[in-house]
């Protein structure tokens, strides 16, 4: 027991005198030698530096000047200085434990390792393989000062890092989760870090002023997460910060920013905002999801391909990217800017504030100047019903694209129900400089309450009041001066009180009403016309007769409406018309041109119907148009359940007299006669007719009679 107790006491007393000699080299000019030799001896790696500063006041801090460590001749790591505070109780228990367990690495433990002045080249995978390289070594807190850092997608300068609980690669190799060890190529830590940096580059975006402070916690089943209790930096000429948290496991990722603020962003290229969004999904991991739980943009300016902002001021509150826009919960958009150019339309001093349920989009309130004029609705969208409190439109001056029914019918499509508790448009000119039917209205006010527009994805007055005039309304050049529609529908019963359309000469006036409610849809119509001007047949109805003078007329009619098999069995009415002071602006021969291709674009009955025309082998020549004066006999239509009579109209001039007359019964559709005969001074006869077979269900015929004397 003497020779062993001895045999300790002579080692201790050895260890003891081994420590004081290399303190005590430590404070003199061959401090950074002997511990080159030491390191040397200890492990595989070779370490040099210029001066090695150790005060025994200190014990376990040391400080080396431009230490270069290297293994098999290859650099691994070298920097301006190092400052370390090494651990001596944990450098000594994993010793032990090693002892214990061979298989165990011995590693280097420190309280603080500080290290300033390194910097990693554009090499980056060279880097990497020799950081890997490192010992085994742990520090309760790593720093780096003045960090210099190059990638091909990010770029530090003078950069300060700091992280709690770092473990060295060669450490984590042995101790962390595989995932984690795939992730650690720098290395792995747990705790509290840190990252400031004057100027940084993402991709080709500079960055200055970079600040990160958070945390990062490892959980079970290779679970991670990193949250950030404050971030912020300066891009695109922006003050961009808030706080952030990135939940990540083995499958997926959830990135949650609790705020994130961007103020006086500057960003004016469609182009680039694509590849920024290229961009940020690379820089996530794969299947990561994206919620917002407060967004708020200051003064920004943004300019995309069809959508600019000037001065937008924006706060989105709980928005989940993994849900589209009918699946957020109790989700907000408020939005104000000096102005937004959407599709050549300029929104002035826009105020817009919206809420989200499931399956519901709370308009809370909208307000613009437009189009020289001024908007305001709120309401409420689901996908498949529209109701607004509240719609209001004043001065606009509208001009309606060339495809505006197309774009109208695609947005209301989805829409089966449609209602307006309060409608007000009050001095709006609206234009539409269509090809076919254009129009023009000015001084155009419009009063609704109750407006139920849309029912059960049907068209129609369902329920409400309104009441429209203008001041002045153009219809495929026919003027109307202050016309006048007032209609009332109480469940589903549409009547149209009174219709006053003046012209500058004449009046129409009309009421109507028709049950929608009702499954048949019965329906009535009565429409009164006092010196309407004749041209409306042609600009209207569409019918090829360039007339002009002055039309009277009464029209009475009413049948069903559930479908188009009702109303052929159920049209009945009577329609008579005295026509005065007409001029026809046609020859007899051009008339019959286009009486001749009238029926091929609307036609009478559901098939084609073969026409021929018979005609003189001699032909005259054609005088220009000149306006005739032309008479044209009363027009009598009756119906009487869906069998329609045409009594004997004539149309007479100094040039030709033509007469057409004729029946046909809705109901049966191939079974009817139509006849057209022209004289100048030739005979022209054109008859449309069906008549029965008994081998077919129907056949067509055409006749005629032969011209004497020169044919039109």
């Amino acid at each position: 027991m003497r020779l062993a107790a001895k045999v300790i006491a002579t080692l201790g007393i050895l260890v003891l005198l081994i420590l004081t000699i290399l303190i005590a080299l430590l404070h003199t000019r061959h401090a950074a030698p002997v511990l080159s030799q030491l390191v040397a001896s200890l492990s595989p790696y070779t370490l040099s530096s210029e001066q090695v500063d150790y005060d025994i006041r200190r014990p376990w801090h040391l400080t080396l000047q431009a230490p270069t460590l290297s293994l098999d001749d290859n650099k691994l790591l070298h920097s301006d200085n190092i400052e370390l505070w090494l651990s001596p109780a944990t450098t000594l228990h994993n010793a032990f434990r090693r002892l214990n367990n061979p298989k165990l690495p011995f590693h280097w433990a420190f309280d603080s390792l500080l290290i300033d002045g390194i910097n990693t080249d554009t090499q980056y995978e060279t880097n990497l393989a020799a950081l890997s390289q490192l010992p085994a070594m742990s520090s309760q807190r790593l720093a780096l000062k003045n960090f210099s850092y190059h990638n091909n997608n990010l770029r530090l300068e003078h950069a300060q890092i700091e992280v709690d609980h770092w473990h060295s690669p060669a450490l984590v190799a042995h101790t962390q989760s595989k995932a984690e060890h795939n992730l650690a190529s720098w290395g792995h830590f747990s705790g509290n870090f840190r990252l400031a940096a004057p100027s940084a580059q993402w991709q080709q975006y500079p960055i200055t002023q970079l600040l990160l402070d958070g945390e990062k916690e490892s959980g079970e089943k290779e679970k991670s997460r990193w949250t950030l209790y404050g971030y912020s930096f300066n891009w695109q000429g922006a003050n961009i910060g808030g706080q952030a948290e990135l939940t990540t496991s083995d499958s997926t990722h959830q990135l949650h920013l609790h705020q994130l603020s961007i103020n006086q962003l500057r960003f004016n290229s469609a182009q680039r905002s694509q590849e920024l969004v290229s961009q940020w999904q690379t820089l996530l991991p794969a299947n990561t999801t994206l919620s917002i739980g407060r967004l708020d943009i200051n003064n920004g300016h943004i300019e995309l391909a069809d959508l600019a902002f000037n001065q937008l001021n924006l706060s989105l509150l709980n928005w989940d990217s993994q849900h589209n826009v009918w699946q957020q919960s109790h989700s907000q958009l408020s939005l104000s800017a000096d102005s937004i150019l959407w599709r050549d339309s300029l929104w002035q001093q826009p105020l817009l504030d919206l809420s989200f349920t499931p399956k519901q989009i709370e308009l809370v309130g909208l307000s613009s100047e437009l189009w020289q004029g001024y908007v305001r609705a709120k309401g409420t969208l689901t996908p498949d019903t529209l109701a607004l409190g509240q719609l209001t439109l004043n001065n606009l001056k509208v001009f309606l694209p060339a495809n505006w029914r197309q774009q109208a019918q695609t947005w209301l499509q989805p829409l089966k129900q449609i209602s307006v508790e309060k409608l007000d448009i009050g001095y709006v000119q609206l234009t539409a400089a269509e090809a076919a039917f254009p129009f023009h209205i000015s001084g155009w006010h419009l009063d609704g309450q109750d407006l139920t527009l849309k029912q059960a994805d049907q068209w129609g007055l369902w329920h409400g009041k309104l009441t429209t005039n203008a001041g002045f309304a153009s219809f495929n050049t026919v003027e109307l001066i202050e016309p006048f529609v007032r209609m009332t529908s109480k469940q589903g019963h549409w009547q149209l009180n009174q219709l006053t359309l003046p012209f500058s000469h004449g009046l129409v006036e009309g009421q109507a009403d028709i049950d929608l409610a009702s499954a048949a849809k019965p329906w009535q119509l009565a429409l009164s016309v006092d010196s309407a001007p004749a041209d409306i047949l042609a600009k209207w109805l569409t019918l090829p007769l360039p007339l002009s003078g002055s039309i009277d007329s009464q029209i009475s009619a009413s049948g069903l409406a559930a479908n188009p098999l009702s109303l052929a069995y159920s049209l009945s009415g009577q329609l008579e018309a005295q026509f005065r002071d007409l001029n026809l602006n046609l020859s007899g021969r051009q008339l019959a041109q286009q009486l001749s291709q009238w029926p091929t674009s609307h036609k009478l009955e559901t098939d084609p119907v073969t026409m021929q025309t018979v005609t003189h082998a001699n032909q005259v020549e054609e005088k220009q148009p000149t306006k005739l004066a032309t008479s044209l006999s009363p027009l009598t239509i009756t119906s009487e359940r869906g069998h329609i009579t045409l009594s004997p109209l004539q149309l007479e001039n100094e040039e030709f007299k033509a007469t057409l007359k004729g029946s046909w019964d809705l109901a049966a559709p191939k079974q009817q006669r139509l006849q057209l005969e022209i004289l100048q001074p030739c005979r022209w006869i054109r008859v449309w007719q069906s008549t029965p077979n008994e081998m077919d269900d129907h056949q067509q015929t055409t006749s005629s009679s032969p011209c004497e004397g020169n044919n039109i």
